[in-house]
């Protein structure tokens, strides 16, 4: 015992001596009693402390979790929504919607294109019988281009049957047709006389609006003065379409 309170015995104090352990006990009571009351100063100040983070914390978790789900609430679904059209895309699908049926009635129509070794220039008015048929007059120009010889030009028309069919998406019509032709010459008539002949062509025809179209056709002819290969573009104008 005296070993294990020898620290706290006084330099005045002797071994034997009954006043100086009964001063050494006291004052080993007096240490524990003072750290055991700093012990629970220090566990009284830290409880307060620590209720004070974990409400933080949990304030904190609460704001950041109300602010994720009013950001997924704000934020459009992209995935369910159709994507917005541009005002060209818009204009080009347009025509997918006219109300009126594109390309009905009569026909006004211009032309240019090769016409066997010539260029030819044309003007064409078509008449519909029915949905599917009609019948179309052309007139013709054609220039000769070889470099032999003065200018030499023929000038005339043909009369043709055609089929067409109806305006897909009201976009694109197929037809085609053939005829007889008849050409006399305009330019260098000497020694050169009215030539008959005939000819035919397919096509393809692109409408922009119910009342005009553009169309591409190829076909050929034979009979002088220029026989051969046809290859024409022009557009065709409908006035009357309902």
């Amino acid at each position: 015992m005296n070993g294990k309170y020898s620290g706290y015995i006084p330099q005045t104090s002797k071994l034997g001596d009954p006043m100086s352990m009964i001063s050494t006990v006291v004052t080993h009571h007096e240490v524990k009693a003072r750290i055991g009351r700093s012990s629970g100063t220090g566990r009284r100040r830290v409880r307060p402390l620590l209720t004070c983070l974990t409400f933080c914390t949990l304030v904190s978790t609460v704001r950041v979790g109300t602010a994720q789900a009013q950001t997924k609430a704000s934020a459009p679904d992209l995935s369910s929504q159709p994507a917005a059209q541009s005002p060209e895309l818009q204009r080009a699908l347009g025509p997918l919607s006219w109300k009126k049926t594109p390309g009905q009635g009569v026909a006004l129509g211009m032309e240019a294109g090769l016409w066997g070794k010539s260029l030819s220039q044309g003007l064409r008015v078509t008449v519909p019988f029915s949905r599917y048929f009609g019948v179309a007059l052309r007139g013709l120009y054609l220039i000769d281009m070889t470099d032999e010889g003065p200018f030499t030009a023929d000038a005339g028309g043909r009369f043709e049957v055609i089929g067409r069919s109806d305006v897909f998406f009201n976009v694109l019509r197929l037809y085609g047709g053939g005829g007889v032709q008849v050409l006399a010459p305009a330019a260098n008539t000497a020694g050169r006389e009215v030539q008959v002949g005939g000819g035919g062509q397919f096509g393809f025809e692109f409408f922009q609006s119910p009342y005009c179209s553009f169309f591409l056709e190829v076909g050929g002819q034979g009979g002088l003065p220029s026989p051969g290969a046809t290859v024409l573009a022009g557009m065709m104008f409908y006035p009357w379409t309902r």
